[in-house]
């Protein structure tokens, strides 16, 4: 098996020790096709074995999804054999199928997409399930310090669902979305509506206030008080004792946490009846202290 330099064909012969070929074929096109064999007048048995080209094994960006009735997701594949382009065929067209790396779904059902390339082939099960019609969060009021995170988190309702939920913010500057799957970071003093959504449109806000407490040895008790300290200090309410707790248990190294129930707001607006107010606060009261010490 030799190269002809300069002559652009292969040859391979059979060889006498004379140097003379009685057979030999040669090609001139790059796949090495047999473009002529060539004989000496003689009677010649030969045989040409041809190899089934290799191909290179490949995988899939994913092997198995759900998603939601009507929603498009991602298929591809990642490392084939450049001489081969991917081809998908799909067990059941009707639910799924894939077309320029991207998988369409139909309607509720099952699916199996075959990536072929060469002699190699590859599997995505696919399942498609009802598109959701309700999005339910898991904190629809939340209040950070700046520089504070939390994570939303969302479900669907039985038997619907999707692929992914999105998260945005209404104003980044005040509480961003710095991560999938509902991680928010508090950036700045106001109010934002974090929206999570899905591909159909449903989608469920939470509002995020984002401040301070401010906390000092006097009684607030007007309103112009109210108003200096909250444009002072960007509060967003202001007690007594804390201040004093805090820096001591600082002082002596000492961790801490305090729960306060807000009585009334900055705008003034004082609760009605104070025993109902006392026994609204007791009970909101133990059911914080409640999830506070499940969570801790």
């Amino acid at each position: 098996d030799s190269e002809y330099y300069g002559s652009g064909y292969n040859h391979i012969g059979i060889y006498y020790g004379n140097g003379h070929s009685d057979v030999f074929w040669h090609s001139t096109t790059p796949e090495n096709h047999i473009t002529e064999i060539r004989g000496a007048g003689r009677p010649v048995t030969f045989f040409v074995v041809l190899k089934a080209r290799t191909t290179i094994p490949f995988t899939l960006n994913r092997s198995s999804a759900t998603y939601g009735a009507g929603e498009v997701g991602t298929l591809f594949a990642t490392s084939y054999d450049k001489r081969y382009t991917p081809v998908y065929t799909s067990s059941n067209s009707n639910v799924a199928y894939a077309k320029n790396g991207k998988i369409y779904t139909n309607k509720v059902g099952a699916a199996t997409i075959t990536a072929t390339c060469g002699n190699q082939k590859q599997y995505c099960t696919v399942k498609v399930i009802k598109a959701p019609t309700k999005l339910n969060i898991n904190c629809t009021q939340r209040t950070l310090g700046i520089g504070e995170t939390y994570d939303f988190d969302t479900s669907f309702l039985s038997g619907e669902g999707c692929a992914s939920v999105g998260y945005k913010s209404s104003n980044p500057k005040v509480c961003a979305v710095i991560a999938n799957g509902g991680i928010v970071k508090a950036t700045g003093v106001g109010t934002a509506t974090i929206t999570a959504y899905v591909f159909n449109g449903v989608h469920v806000d939470a509002t995020v206030t984002v401040g301070r407490i401010a906390s000092g040895d006097l009684f607030v008790v007007y309103r112009r008080q109210r108003e200096l300290i909250a444009m002072e200090f960007n509060a967003l309410c202001c007690e007594m004792e804390g201040g004093a707790v805090g820096h001591v248990c600082y002082m002596n190294k000492v961790p801490f946490a305090i729960l306060r129930s807000i009585s009334d707001d900055f705008k003034f607006n004082k609760p009605e009846n104070y025993e109902e107010f006392s026994q609204l606060a007791a009970d909101r009261t133990v059911r914080a202290l409640k999830r506070f010490i499940q969570t801790d």
